[in-house]
């Protein structure tokens, strides 16, 4: 992935003492877009204690194309545990706009496939619900 790419739509940070990997998209980015940044992701993960709990603030994103959708549960997800040592837990913080596509059939769909992979996804509307469940989730034996 062009490195340029990461730095100029995407900020992302781990905070040890919380042990998060924390992603903020900046602006909207096509489906092959966000394919190549949740690609790097996995690396930035691997390089900070092989982190598991990631808060992804998608509120500046359009409702993720079916395309995208599909690729993250079909290739990326499956990748994610082994690669890193345990179930991944996704705290993604998200807009009102989104709330539809997050409540659908296909949506609820894809997050139960997602579990089979030991990759946990979970909608917030606030950072603060998404940091509270990332942290309860790190209490889980």
């Amino acid at each position: 992935m062009p490195s340029d790419l990461l730095a100029d739509h995407v900020t992302w940070q781990f905070h040890p003492q919380f042990k998060m990997l924390i992603a903020r998209w900046q602006r909207s980015l096509t489906a092959e877009q966000q394919q190549q940044v949740y690609a790097a992701l996995l690396p930035i993960a691997q390089q900070h204690e092989n982190c598991r709990y990631w808060l992804l603030d998608v509120r500046r994103l359009a409702a993720a194309p079916p395309l995208l959708l599909s690729w993250a549960v079909e290739v990326y997800q499956s990748t994610l545990a082994p690669t890193l040592g345990g179930p991944v837990y996704a705290a993604f913080v998200t807009v009102p706009h989104q709330q539809e596509n997050i409540d659908s059939s296909a949506m609820h769909t894809l997050v139960a496939k997602a579990n089979t992979h030991h990759y946990y996804p979970v909608f917030y509307d606030t950072e603060a619900a998404a940091v509270n469940w990332l942290q309860v989730q790190q209490q889980r034996p």
